[in-house]
């Protein structure tokens, strides 16, 4: 896929969603109160290793800390 950005907004996904987080051409995620959306800050490495830029508010369900995000170092530059 040639995705570059994508943004979900209030969406009512309620579980993982494993493919939402593989993209690998992927420069921006916007995930904005998707409180019932599970997802890990691993799963941004493994499936996105060209991520830019990060936003995340009230996603009440990420689990992992940010050393899962190490492995972006050299691509990630804003995490909000």
């Amino acid at each position: 896929s040639k995705l570059r950005s994508l943004e979900l907004f209030g969406a009512p996904l309620n579980g993982r969603y494993p493919c939402l987080f593989n993209f690998p051409r992927l420069e921006k995620l916007r995930i904005r109160s998707c409180i019932y959306l599970k997802w890990d800050l691993e799963m941004l490495a493994a499936g996105l290793p060209l991520l830019k830029e990060l936003d995340c508010y009230d996603s009440q369900s990420l689990t992992g800390t940010i050393n899962s995000l190490r492995v972006l170092k050299d691509t990630l530059e804003k995490v909000t």
